[in-house]
């Protein structure tokens, strides 16, 4: 997912296993582009991370858990977290439109 200067992530989704791991998440930026990583299953559990209107994220982390068998190995986002920003001049400008 390749997102152009000034556009962010405005929304993320995803499902969650059993055990807390996010398996399926879906991220959508302010410019409707959407990047959707993972399987998702109808044993999941649903989770939706709103940003509100006058938030902007200004960092996204996290860790990776790796599972391996005899067969493959597959790795797992196991956090998630963000810096987010409050924008200042939101109401201003929505005063002005």
């Amino acid at each position: 997912m390749e997102l152009a200067d000034g556009d962010f992530v405005k929304n993320i989704s995803g499902h969650l296993s059993q055990t807390n791991i996010i398996e399926y998440l879906v991220m959508m930026s302010s410019n409707s582009i959407i990047g959707r990583f993972g399987v998702a299953k109808p044993t999941q559990k649903q989770f939706n991370f709103d940003i509100d209107e006058d938030e902007v994220p200004m960092c996204m982390y996290g860790s990776l858990i790796t599972v391996k068998d005899s067969k493959s190995e597959l790795s797992y986002i196991e956090q998630l977290g963000f810096e987010i920003s409050r924008d200042k001049n939101f109401e201003k400008e929505m005063k002005l439109i």
